[in-house]
């Protein structure tokens, strides 16, 4: 049993972030995986998050690292200990063993059909690992957040392998493509949530939000270049979210092994 971890996040609003990971949850599915498709809003809602959704709302607005390390700790061993039979929320199994990171897929295994189904388990979940942006509202130092990577790290290996597909387009780009398909009140909103954190209290308009993303792209890339996860990045500026899904279901395929057979 081989358990993967597929972290799907933006570098801003407006990326097509959940659509991508819906169609990548889809595909795998139609692979033959079992598949745990975890939603943004879940955080609130999964017991082994539930300490997060008491803290947040405990009148702090904010969580503390240790607090995110011990749910998703606790999310893996769920994870584990749910033996996948096929279809949505399958989990469970042992690590398999992947090659290097960000180059090949897992050896001695493959195939999609009924072996598939019972070595392969996926998580796909939208918007959680690693928590960055959150942690950097809430006024975390980038050294701060580089420890914070490694008790994540030591959270989940080696029981899961973890592959971020990292969805990226120019923030200023993609904020005017968010206002336009929610409306101004959104782009109001957006604003008033980043000023109002202690981490982002600079940004006061939609170009300083849209300059904020760009450092804290910077940022989360240097993390992750730390880490021992994989990193996908799918550059959606002149993708539609058709092709969007194509491109990240060719990347993973090859990354962990995997047939494609879906539409080109």
């Amino acid at each position: 049993m081989t358990v993967h971890l597929i972290s799907v996040i933006g570098n801003s609003p407006g990326v097509g972030k959940p659509t991508l990971c819906r169609a990548l949850a889809e595909w795998l599915t139609g692979l033959g995986a079992s598949v745990d498709h975890f939603e943004e809003p879940d955080i609130l809602t999964r017991p082994a998050f539930r300490p997060v959704a008491e803290e947040f709302a405990g009148g702090s607005g904010s969580v503390r690292p240790a607090t995110l390390v011990a749910c998703t700790r606790a999310y893996v061993a769920e994870s584990l200990g749910e033996r996948g039979t096929g279809g949505e929320r399958g989990t469970g199994g042992e690590r398999g063993t992947g090659g290097e990171r960000g180059t090949g897929g897992e050896r001695g295994t493959g195939g999609t059909g009924g072996e598939g189904r019972e070595s392969r388990v996926h998580l796909v979940t939208d918007a959680l690992l690693p928590f960055i942006p959150s942690l950097v509202a809430w006024g975390h130092s980038e050294e701060a957040l580089v420890e914070f990577m490694d008790e994540l790290a030591r959270a989940v290996e080696p029981a899961v392998q973890v592959t971020v597909v990292y969805v990226h387009d120019d923030p200023g780009t993609a904020l005017r493509r968010a206002v336009a398909r929610e409306g101004d009140a959104w782009g109001d909103w957006y604003v008033r949530k980043l000023s109002g954190s202690p981490g982002t209290r600079a940004v006061h308009d939609l170009a300083s939000a849209a300059d904020h993303l760009r450092r804290e792209e910077e940022l989360t890339r240097r993390l992750l270049a730390r880490s021992p996860w994989r990193l996908l990045t799918v550059d959606v500026g002149t993708l539609d979210a058709r092709e969007a899904a194509a491109h990240a279901r060719h990347r993973l395929a090859d990354v962990l092994g995997l047939a494609d057979h879906g539409p080109a």
